[in-house]
Parts: structure tokens; C-alpha cells; sequence
């Protein structure tokens, strides 16, 4: 299921496998230290993996493939260490994945909440009617493998959540909130959040409502944070 949904190749998906396997039964490690070539390292590396797993390809490797990109990998290289000699480990969360547990990776969960009506919030006629404008012109976007930023504009803040709830909701997704203000400036820190989201948003059905009601143009922060943000490939943004 992680190398469908994630589009790995069969080489991409074993060397996974290899790096959970020592989270799954510790002794694998004696293993690894014992294949010839290995410098007798407990624990699997890249030149390990394309040395015993079949159909190996370096491509693999590339910060632009899955295992680098979508952090499945935790990439141990200090100093001059070569990438292929480099320590790895399986992610936490792809961890619990393969022990089938799909919950969301937590350092998303530390800045995302789920997003929460008040059940006496009712829509009005043109908000329901808004909310199934949105729903189709969504669902017919799938079939041209684009998801639209949906802006929800208006002065009620409890009136944009319950239409974004009912939309979510009409798609069959969960949905996480996060403020503006709760976005990291930095860019690594901005960079590392986005690519966990496109993680998650490939193996859980769920959309990301961001409140940005205090966005600035004219802020030098907001400017340059929102924006980016919203320029990557998040999935289903409201």
C-alpha cells in the first residue's frame, strides 16, 4: 500500500523494507553487519541495499525521489561520510505504517488541529448552496489531476470553517486546521512541514484548511511565507 500510494519502484520499496526491518526484529542487524562488503556496519546503508536487493537503480538515490523527498528515510551522514555509506532508518512514521497504524506523522500533529464545528452552527441557504459549488467544481478537478486552492472569503470565521467541515466532509476527508501565525518563517522549517504534508495528504484522504484571515500582502513575513506555502504541492488546500 506505501509503494502504490507513493508511486516506489520495486528497488525503492525493498530498501524501505531493509531499513524497517531492524525496527521490526532487532537481529536483523547481525545480518547486515555480516554481508561481505558491509565493513561489518549494523545497520543498512544505500551501497548495502543496491549491493543485495534486486533490480537496484541509482535514481533511487536522487533528493527528488520518494525516499529522500518524502523523508521515508532518516539519512545519518556526518562530515565526508558518502551518501551510500550513510547510515539509515526507516521514518517513525513509515514505521508505524507498515505495522498498520495510518495515523498522521505527529510533528504535524504538534502544529495541525482537526478542524471543529460548533454543532449549532447551521449554514444558511447560500452558504450550503457555496458548499456544493465548491464540492463539484473539486471533484471534477480530480478528473484533470489538478486540486484548486479554495478561498473562503468573508467576515464570519465560524460561518468559512462550517462550509469548509461540510466540503471535507462531502469529499470523505479529514480535515487538519493550522493559523498563519503558527507557519514556520524559516524556510528549511517551512520546507520539511510541507513535505510531511504531502506525505500524509498521499496516504490518508485529508485537506488542510489554513486560517489566514490576519494575511498582509504588505508583510514582509506573510509575503513571502503564505505564498511559497500555498506554491507547493499540498494536496487539497481550503
Amino acid at each position: 500500500m506505501l509503494a502504490a500510494k507513493l508511486v516506489l519502484s520495486t528497488f525503492e520499496r525493498d530498501t524501505v523494507l531493509l531499513c524497517a526491518a531492524a525496527e521490526l526484529d532487532p537481529g536483523v542487524v547481525e545480518l547486515f553487519a555480516a554481508v561481505p562488503g558491509s565493513g561489518a556496519h549494523a545497520y543498512p546503508t544505500f551501497a548495502l541495499a543496491l549491493q543485495v536487493l534486486a533490480e537496484p537503480i541509482w535514481d533511487a538515490l536522487s533528493p527528488h525521489r520518494p525516499l529522500r523527498y518524502l523523508r521515508l528515510l532518516e539519512i545519518n551522514q556526518p562530515g565526508a561520510t558518502p551518501l551510500t555509506a550513510a547510515a539509515l532508518r526507516a521514518d517513525e512514521r513509515v514505521v508505524n505504517l507498515i505495522k498498520g497504524l495510518n495515523e498522521p506523522d505527529e510533528r504535524l500533529t504538534a502544529l495541525l488541529v482537526p478542524l471543529e464545528v460548533d454543532a449549532s452552527h447551521l449554514l444558511a441557504a447560500s452558504q450550503q448552496l457555496a458548499a456544493d459549488e465548491l464540492e463539484a467544481r473539486i471533484r471534477g478537478s480530480a478528473d484533470a489531476n489538478t486540486v484548486p486552492i479554495a478561498y473562503l472569503i468573508g467576515v464570519d470565521t465560524g460561518s468559512k470553517h462550517a462550509v469548509a467541515a461540510r466540503v471535507v466532509a462531502g469529499l470523505r476527508r479529514r480535515a487538519y486546521r493550522v493559523a498563519l501565525d503558527v507557519l514556520p518563517v524559516q524556510r528549511a522549517e517551512l520546507e520539511l512541514l510541507a513535505r510531511l504534508w504531502q506525505r500524509e495528504s498521499l496516504l490518508l484522504p485529508l485537506a488542510l484548511y489554513i486560517d489566514a484571515e490576519d494575511f498582509d500582502a504588505g508583510s514582509r513575513e506573510s509575503a513571502g511565507t503564505l505564498p511559497w506555502f500555498l506554491s507547493r504541492d499540498l494536496g487539497l488546500v481550503l
